[in-house]
């Protein structure tokens, strides 16, 4: 289980410059790449987007690449040599016309305007799209990372969650045929009073019992949400489990809602809030779930 937050940095250096990509990321219902790239690098979304989805299935995720040229010092000196041959000759000239000392050595000429220069390498496409492509690799790496250390924190978290709703779905179950016996006592007095002093036709009675207390019967629901809750479990075992258990967490809570509308007993109506107010929880955590 990945958390759908996290950051990653990766600085990547060659002869030719300097590559640093960012990536941090956000819940997202949908995978979501969002990026900012030097004009100087070209197009590189393909690229960008290639690296971030081999990892990341699901969520809005923001990427910075920043590109440093190579210093001054890394790169070749370019000579301009016909200059260099000009100002040689012009300084012999004027040694010759003028009598003076010629001490205008190699040093001295290469501190002259434009005869010397650090050379650009060409810049080459797909050597920079191998660059920015490593470069996210290993930040999405860093990214991942710290998902996977997110997760674990938050499914901890849902264990808990999922304990509490045991306790509040057992409590229910214990109580249930309590509440269903009072309630099928309670109907059958109910009809004894209105018809008192009247003929009573006992099978029918005990048939309107019976179908009323179906209908406050909720066992099914405890059955179903005793499976939801397994299957959620297994779930979160799952790579890119987020769908899954919103599904699930939606079905849960169905299934207490469905309860809640059936018990008339305030016991079990507490167990029932209990209950729904674990599972907003639950949904509350999915929300950061890949």
């Amino acid at each position: 289980m990945k958390s759908m937050t996290g950051y990653g940095k990766y600085i990547l250096e060659d002869g030719s410059g300097t590559v640093t990509a960012q990536v941090k990321s956000v819940n997202g219902r949908f995978l979501d790449v969002n990026m900012r790239v030097p004009k100087v690098l070209g197009n590189m979304d393909d690229v960008i987007r290639r690296a971030v989805s081999a990892t990341v299935k699901r969520g809005t995720v923001d990427v910075s690449i920043n590109y440093c040229e190579a210093a001054a010092g890394t790169k070749a000196l370019k000579i301009n040599l016909p200059l260099a041959r000009a100002y040689a000759q012009a300084a012999a000239s004027l040694k010759n016309e003028l009598n003076i000392a010629d001490d205008l050595g190699a040093a001295a000429l290469l501190r002259l305007p434009e005869i010397a220069e650090a050379e650009s390498a060409e810049f080459d496409p797909a050597a920079a799209a191998a660059m920015v492509s490593e470069a996210v690799t290993k930040a999405v790496e860093a990214l991942d990372g710290m998902r996977v250390t997110e997760g674990q924190a938050i499914a901890a978290d849902i264990e808990s969650i999922l304990a509490r709703m045991d306790i509040a779905r057992c409590a229910i179950q214990a109580d249930a045929p309590r509440v269903l016996e009072e309630n099928s006592k309670k109907i059958r007095e109910r009809i004894k009073e209105l018809l008192s002093g009247a003929p009573i036709d006992e099978n029918r009675m005990l048939n309107e019992a019976a179908v009323f207390a179906d209908k406050s019967d909720v066992n099914e629901e405890l059955n179903r949400l005793d499976s939801h809750l397994r299957q959620f479990r297994a779930a979160m075992n799952d790579d890119q489990a987020g769908r899954k258990l919103d599904f699930l967490s939606q079905e849960l809570l169905r299934e207490a809602n469905t309860i809640g509308s059936k018990c008339s007993d305030a016991g079990l109506t507490n167990h029932v809030l209990a209950l729904k107010n674990e599972i907003e929880k639950l949904k509350e955590q999915i929300r950061n779930i890949e």
